[in-house]
């Protein structure tokens, strides 16, 4: 079978990739494509809603996968946000999606992958970091509280507790 695979670089604009890959030699074709959704939810909803990819794994950093298509869209979802979330930089760092890719590519062979990383989203986690509250709240949100360790369950009462006391804006979920 000729492997397509497809790898999502969330929020990275084409033209900045493109100039940063002329330093590097990767394999394959960069195509430029024009999303037909501007956030995640949006995205997985008009190319996979109602979708039977069963001869596709999707590899994921991204907990709206999990959260926004039914478990049966896919042949295996990945969940690399609940394996390997890096609590220091709230985010999931692209070498842990590499290494899940690889994976999956090897565990996989005969089935289609996507690599969704959520790199180059905020959090930025090169030279210039930005905050990562809201990648962090949408992760919550899929893991529900219950499956928090009284760290998470702890800062995440804080956080509660900042938003009820309106310093912090309320994350709302999309529709």
């Amino acid at each position: 079978m000729d492997q397509n695979n497809v790898t999502i670089l969330d929020a990275c604009r084409y033209d900045l990739f493109e100039s940063v890959l002329k330093d590097h030699k990767l394999p394959g074709q960069l195509m430029k494509r024009q999303s037909i959704g501007s956030a995640t939810p949006e995205f997985l909803k008009k190319n996979f809603m109602g979708g039977e990819l069963h001869d596709t794994v999707y590899i994921t950093a991204n907990p709206y996968v999990n959260t926004k298509l039914p478990p049966d869209t896919f042949h295996e979802i990945i969940p690399v946000w609940k394996i390997q979330w890096n609590e220091e930089l709230q985010t999931v760092t692209p070498e842990a999606m590499l290494e899940y890719a690889q994976k999956a590519a090897h565990q996989y062979p005969n089935e289609r992958l996507i690599i969704h990383c959520n790199q180059p989203h905020v959090p930025f986690i090169g030279d210039i970091r930005l905050d990562g509250r809201k990648a962090s709240a949408i992760r919550q949100e899929a893991l529900g509280e219950e499956r928090l360790d009284p760290a998470e369950r702890s800062r995440l009462r804080s956080t509660s507790s900042r938003r009820a006391n309106g310093r912090m804006r309320k994350f709302s979920k999309p529709t």
